[in-house]
């Protein structure tokens, strides 16, 4: 999912850069949108499942992305294709999910290591012996 997302807004960017206008940039920053938002929610929810502590601020975070591209499809529709807004599109929306992606897989990380060392501690404490604290 995310490969394909990053790869429509690349696209997308390039679009505007180039200066094109009409329907297939409409319907480019339509596919966008709605492949960020399954990609969010998806994330969210596996997020959701491992319980994690930092999905208020990731939900957020998507949030932000979403307005930016909706001010940038606003900023097409008004103004047509610039350099500027393909540079906005670029620092906005594609720079920021490349470096969204890179801290959510820290994050995942982190979410996973807890999860082992509780999986870990509960299979102990059921074990003859076991620390029944644990």
């Amino acid at each position: 999912m995310f490969p394909k997302l990053v790869g429509r807004l690349e696209a997308l960017q390039q679009a505007v850069l180039n200066h094109e206008e009409g329907t297939g940039v409409e319907d480019a920053f339509e596919l966008v949108g709605l492949l960020a938002i399954q990609a969010f929610r998806r994330e969210e929810e596996a997020m959701e499942l491992c319980r994690d502590k930092s999905l208020a601020v990731h939900r957020s975070a998507h949030r932000k992305f979403l307005g930016n591209l909706s001010g940038a499809r606003t900023r097409f529709r008004n103004e047509g294709p610039s350099v500027a807004l393909a540079h906005d599109l670029r620092v906005e929306c594609l720079e920021w999910l490349v470096d969204h992606h890179k801290v959510m897989n820290s994050g995942m990380g982190r979410v996973v290591r807890e999860m082992v060392e509780r999986s870990t501690r509960h299979h102990q404490a059921a074990e003859p012996g076991g620390d029944p604290a644990a």
